[in-house]
């Protein structure tokens, strides 16, 4: 065994010590270095990798072809593989964070009230990069957090980064929010031993049902959907897309909405900060249950905020009537 692997095999034995009291501030310090980690590990897998080109249709088979030689690995095989081997061994260190994370997620109040309870955000990762990241005392609006997390619409669309322009959003937030909705989809299908037939909650019941209505409203026409531009149809070129890949993205953009809006509401309420209603809520003058609501902010206590919000544990699939 060389000295190598043993002072790797020790570095793992040994305890955790968070560098400060303030489990925040340790939160903070283990994301930056799982994020520096992380990055490291896809750089060098993606330098021993043969790269896939992304749009290849209508291109001529000839071009194909040479593009795919272009996008080729030319490292030497010996060094690929060691630089394989390298990735994995970051990925692993990067996994060994994530009790350390968990530790100090458990003393943080808005985990255990709430974060803890939605499903594939048990995971330390997710859940330490949004509270590590996210300053609730600035965000004063829902709109407020939706936009830090590259949530937000505008015109019609997500918010997009501009060339030459500042990245209005976290763009780590919105990877890692991404991420996890994914994790959601693919793990409601797994049979479990609490749920035989797969599992669902709150947020992935706002997915289906968005996209059940996208799919019966008529937009589609040939596999291909319209966008919805400043609320109108859009009638452009590029306002014509694939309806599967839309209608999902699109869905999935709509429930991380509403879990945002659910964490907003309840951490605000948790620091004892005024809670704004959100857009809908706005709009609409009515909040779930039709309570009346005006713009303006409200007071709530802990057990308003988690009674407005809702159930969002996981709970069994809805049985289709007969």
């Amino acid at each position: 065994m060389s000295e190598l692997v043993k002072i790797e095999k020790a570095m793992k034995r040994r305890a955790y010590v968070p560098s400060t009291d303030d489990p925040r501030e340790e939160l903070r310090r283990l994301v930056l270095e799982h994020k520096a980690i992380t990055k490291a590990a896809v750089a060098i897998d993606n330098m021993a990798r043969d790269k896939q080109p992304h749009d290849t249709e209508g291109m001529h088979p000839d071009n194909i072809k040479r593009l795919v030689d272009h996008l080729k690995c030319r490292l030497p095989e010996d060094v690929a593989v060691d630089l394989r081997e390298t990735a994995k061994r970051q990925r692993e260190k990067a996994a060994q964070l994530e009790s350390a994370m968990k530790k100090e997620l458990k003393k943080i109040p808005i985990y255990e009230v709430f974060l803890q309870h939605v499903p594939y955000l048990r995971g330390p990762v997710v859940s330490a990069y949004l509270i590590a990241e996210i300053d609730i005392h600035k965000a004063t609006k829902p709109s407020s957090l939706r936009m830090f997390c590259g949530m937000a619409v505008v015109d019609g669309r997500i918010v997009r980064r501009q060339k030459g322009q500042k990245n209005p959003y976290n763009a780590e937030m919105r990877v890692r929010l991404f991420q996890a909705f994914g994790a959601m989809w693919q793990g409601s299908a797994k049979k479990t031993r609490a749920f035989p037939d797969g599992s669902s909650n709150k947020y992935l019941e706002i997915w289906t049902n968005y996209k059940t209505r996208a799919v019966s409203n008529g937009r589609i026409v040939d596999g291909k959907i319209q966008r919805i531009v400043n609320g109108e149809l859009g009638d452009g070129k590029n306002d014509t897309v694939s309806a599967k890949g839309f209608v999902h993205s699109t869905g999935w953009h709509k429930a991380c909405d509403v879990f945002l809006c659910d964490l907003y509401t309840v951490w605000r309420a948790l620091e004892g900060l005024p809670v704004w209603p959100t857009y809908v809520e706005w709009i609409t003058g009515y909040a779930h249950g039709g309570i009346p609501k005006v713009n303006e902010p409200e007071m709530l206590t802990l057990d308003d905020a988690l009674s407005r919000v809702g159930d969002v544990a996981p709970r069994p699939l809805p049985v289709a009537a007969e």
